[in-house]
């Protein structure tokens, strides 16, 4: 009769078996690893190796919109199609080492291939403030853009002779800028042809700045209440909107040979004129004057148009105008990434 198996022998058993399984499936899965080793190797482009690292962290809520670190070298999430509409804060570090903030919103069904409008505060402002007197959220459904609105160090540009803080800690708001608008391209997959800049005050002063300097990236320009303060002179040609209210008293219309307000020399409308029509008509590209007869330093705001002679009132519609300015824009070379 044969012998019943004690435990001894069940122990027996089961360590063996346990080791041989476990051998089993550290040869398996060892095999699996060298097999997807090779086909990656074998089969992944050299292209996607250098991928840009995706990589946002949620750090907050403001106004009921998402903040997101994201880290340097990073990108962010993409927006796509169906996350539209979409608002969100981002925080990155800049290459001078300031921490730089910046809002993007995307109205429904405008990310990607769609045009981007990057905007800028004026001195002492943020974005939220532009983004209430301009209005371009609501208008950015209409017509179909995005709207990126970055933040200047201690709520200034650094545009040449001007302004603020900025302008003395010497920030180098040209890289910064560059980079904000380069993020927000990323996550959207903008039309390259079609990136417009736009600012207020010290914001257009920077706006004038930058087309001066990355002519190359801009398909047009909307300055409102600015001077062109950068000694830089322009030779490449940027589709330029200026529209000046005759009685401005912080950016004076006729320009300042020391502005109180900002302790610097200002030209006036017929300089920054000067400067932009000439390579603009050179090179075939369109400078636009609306002067407001009796207006202020503010962004004129209502439903009213200009006369042929480029003549408004305060009540001119400058973001309805002045995007309509832009969108008739497209750069006939994409913009560099």
């Amino acid at each position: 009769m044969p012998r019943a198996p004690d435990r001894c022998d069940v122990r027996q058993d089961e360590a063996v078996n346990t080791l041989l399984h476990g051998r089993s499936l550290a040869a398996l899965l060892a095999a699996i690893a060298l097999a997807l080793g090779v086909a990656v190797l074998a089969g992944t482009p050299a292209a996607a190796v250098e991928e840009p690292w995706v990589e946002q962290r949620l750090i907050g809520v403001r106004d009921g919109a998402p903040v997101f670190d994201v880290p340097v070298g990073a990108v962010p999430d993409p927006v796509t199609e169906l996350r539209t509409p979409y608002t969100a804060y981002y925080s990155v570090v800049a290459t001078d080492g300031h921490r730089r903030t910046f809002r993007l919103h995307v109205p429904r069904g405008a990310a990607s291939g769609r045009p981007l409008l990057t905007m800028l505060h004026g001195l002492s402002q943020s974005f939220d403030s532009v983004t209430a007197y301009t209005r371009y959220d609501a208008l950015a459904a209409a017509g179909q853009f995005a709207v990126v609105y970055p933040g200047g160090v201690h709520s200034s540009w650094n545009a040449g002779r001007c302004c603020g803080p900025a302008r003395a800690l010497q920030v180098d708001d040209q890289a910064a800028v560059l980079a904000m608008t380069r993020l927000a391209r990323a996550a959207l997959s903008s039309d390259p042809h079609r990136l417009y800049l736009g600012g207020f005050s010290n914001g257009g002063m920077m706006a004038l700045s930058l087309a001066c300097r990355s002519p190359q990236t801009w398909a047009g320009v909307l300055v409102v209440g600015a001077a062109h303060t950068d000694p830089c002179r322009p030779d490449r040609a940027v589709p330029l909107m200026q529209v000046h209210g005759t009685g401005d008293r912080i950016v004076p219309y006729g320009g300042t040979r020391h502005s109180s307000h900002l302790g610097s020399y200002l030209p006036g409308v017929a300089g920054t004129q000067a400067l932009w029509r000439d390579v603009n008509a050179r090179q075939g590209a369109r400078t636009l004057l609306i002067t407001v007869r009796g207006g202020g330093h503010d962004w004129p705001q209502g439903r009213g148009g200009a006369t042929s002679q480029g003549i408004a009132t305060p009540s001119y519609d400058t973001s309805g105008h002045g995007w309509n300015f832009l969108a008739a824009q497209r750069r006939a070379t994409p913009a560099p990434p």
